[in-house]
């Protein structure tokens, strides 16, 4: 079947070095192709449920665009991410839109300035374009927001794109933005990164700064980028930090390098979960990374580890909220008025709400030690093998599937603190994109970039999502009317839910709503 390009979509593809083509078209007119192709594509439900990906657009974003156009035009030199679309997780502040994490509880809560993470990224001349979906308060792995409602698949949007930022994965999968921001607890940006066709590194904890980002997951949480390709992540996390050291995480020989692969953590074998095809993929991958020059070292275990991700990595957060609250004029007073405001995840009770961020020292330093004694115990098995890098599985089932599955191996550097760069390494027999992880040791995220980017080049090309026109009568609604679908989208499916059942929020009645709310919005206009 002959797949129909938008003149959008060409447009961004064009600016595959991050930089409007200076001699075809300015950054303003760049901007608004990529806002045009956004509204035409995120909620077109032709082929199936909506991407979804994104809880707002940014109406100041193509002013911003003319105010570079401006700049470069004024001879000021242009930044390394000069006009590059970016999208937000909806857990970042941002100064030009609201921060509602994915709920409706926060719908309105406008920050007064951008996260320094976001800030940074702009200041080198990123475009944000708009925030993206998540699972709400970012406690989740498949895609589901109070605030928006459900996030699709960019390969199949009947399919789970992971979590919690899941429209930062969507959104660079179905092409929409070459480079994203997110965060990770326990997989956050690593399985939609994988899940979508795209790349992500889960930093080495506190190597970035997470000052302005929604404060879930106060011990373990790191701020990061979802991109393209791995030049892309280099890119935007050397303008994310002045100490990331870009040349040291290009593709380079692995000779020399020694990867053990993880068969056994504690008493897990992340492999378990896969499927003969699966396991075969897997096994070429490991393959490649030998073709590449690296020394492959079977049947690494580590066992001394306390792998379980409980409540006590999130103790104490609730103080955390109400600070972050008092910065500004926020709608809610503070966490308990969140709980209370009865528009929170229907599963929640109130008390189970406010108990979940509820201070407890004693729990909280538990945490922290756990985490410390893990990254040592993890670090000593590497020396003991002179391991350059551990490898495993994002997801040890394979690709996507329509809900989360019990096969993730998040938790590995999520209780460890070590860096770890996820990277798609082909498609499975449904065409859903699968991949690996390699894990270093601290402050070794660098290295790990520049692994992911020898087996990259090595891989060659990962099949694309498709990449349909979409509804363009949608690109002709103004921002303002498109944030409101979104917003009813969300307000209706919360609505529909009823404790644990998810309602609208499934993907065939997910696809329904999502056809009558567009429908009334154009008749409308």
């Amino acid at each position: 079947m002959r797949v129909r390009v938008s003149l959008a979509a060409l447009l961004l593809a064009a600016m595959s070095s991050g930089a409007a083509a200076q001699s075809e078209t300015s950054c303003a007119a760049s901007i608004r192709a990529v806002m045009a192709d956004i509204a035409a594509r995120d909620l077109d439900t032709a082929g199936g449920p909506p991407l979804n990906a994104f809880l707002t657009l940014n109406p100041s974003a193509v002013a911003q665009a003319e105010a570079l156009d401006r700049a470069a035009a004024a001879g000021e030199a242009k930044g390394p991410l000069f006009c590059m679309p970016v999208a937000v997780k909806d857990n970042f502040d941002t100064y030009d839109m609201p921060a509602t994490v994915g709920s409706l509880a926060l719908i309105g809560n406008q920050p007064q300035r951008d996260a320094p993470f976001v800030a940074r990224l702009r200041a080198s001349g990123a475009i944000v374009v708009g925030k993206t979906n998540m699972d709400e308060f970012a406690m989740g792995i498949r895609g589901l927001s109070g605030a928006g409602g459900r996030v699709g698949n960019a390969y199949d949007t009947r399919r789970s794109a992971g979590g919690s930022s899941s429209g930062s994965g969507a959104a660079v999968g179905a092409g929409l933005v070459p480079l994203s921001v997110g965060s990770d607890n326990c997989g956050s940006l690593r399985i939609p990164a994988v899940y979508n066709g795209a790349v992500s590194l889960r930093a080495t904890y506190g190597r970035f700064e997470s000052k302005g980002v929604f404060p879930i997951g106060f011990v373990n949480g790191v701020p990061g980028v979802i991109a393209r390709d791995s030049a892309t992540l280099n890119r935007a996390l050397a303008a994310a930090s002045d100490g990331w050291r870009a040349a040291a995480a290009e593709p380079a020989d692995l000779t020399g390098k020694r990867i053990g692969i993880l068969r056994r953590f504690r008493i897990d074998d992340p492999w378990s979960g896969a499927g003969k095809d699966t396991q075969a993929k897997f096994a070429a991958a490991i393959a490649l990374l030998r073709d590449a020059g690296a020394e492959i070292v079977e049947d690494v275990t580590v066992d001394d580890v306390d792998h379980r991700l409980g409540p006590e990595y999130l103790r104490g957060f609730a103080r955390r909220v109400d600070a972050s609250f008092a910065r500004y004029p926020a709608g809610r007073r503070d966490w308990r008025d969140v709980c209370t405001s009865g528009l929170i995840r229907p599963e929640w009770t109130v008390e189970e709400c406010n108990a979940l961020g509820a201070s407890s020292p004693q729990v909280e330093n538990l945490a922290v030690s756990r985490i410390d004694r893990n990254r040592k115990s993890i670090v000593a098995v590497m020396d003991r093998h002179r391991l350059d890098a551990l490898a495993y599985p994002t997801d040890g089932s394979g690709g996507a599937q329509a809900d989360e599955t019990d096969h993730y191996t998040c938790f590995i550097a999520g209780t460890s603190g070590l860096p770890a760069a996820a990277f798609p390494i082909g498609l499975d027999a449904h065409g859903m994109p699968l991949g690996l992880e390699l894990m270093g040791p601290p402050n070794a995220d660098e290295a790990m970039v520049a692994m992911m980017a020898a087996f990259e080049q090595k891989r060659g090309p990962l099949p694309a999502a498709r990449r349909t026109e979409g509804n363009p009568a949608l690109a002709t609604l103004d921002i303002a009317r498109q944030n409101d679908i979104r917003r009813q989208l969300g307000w209706r499916a919360f609505q529909s839910r009823r404790g644990k059942d998810l309602g609208a929020l499934r993907p065939d009645k997910f696809r329904k709503l999502t056809d009558e709310v567009v429908k009334s919005a154009l008749a409308k206009h």
